[in-house]
């Protein structure tokens, strides 16, 4: 699984679309993941990630999967914490 901040300081989304070129070019079978309007640690964005890469690190390392299409313990973490951004 590759995966970059849009706007990523660190390491260019150019370098990583190069590494997706080159996988593509292998006939290599990947996953990415392009998270919009971040930077290279995710920012508020950061909850979102763990859970995929923990999802995809279960169903690809231990071979179980969620079901659903939402990420059902970040929505129960924000019905109990509100809409309100950590400080």
């Amino acid at each position: 699984m590759l995966s970059t901040g849009e706007i990523d300081n660190n390491v260019h989304p150019a370098n990583t679309m190069r590494m997706a070129d080159a996988l593509i070019k292998a006939n290599k079978r990947f996953d990415m993941l392009v998270i919009p309007g971040v930077r290279h640690g995710y920012g508020d964005r950061s909850p979102y990630f763990n859970w995929i890469r923990s999802d995809y690190f279960c169903r690809h390392l231990l071979g179980q999967a969620a079901d659903s299409v939402d990420i059902v313990e970040l929505n129960k973490e924000k019905e109990q914490v509100g809409d309100k951004k950590p400080r």
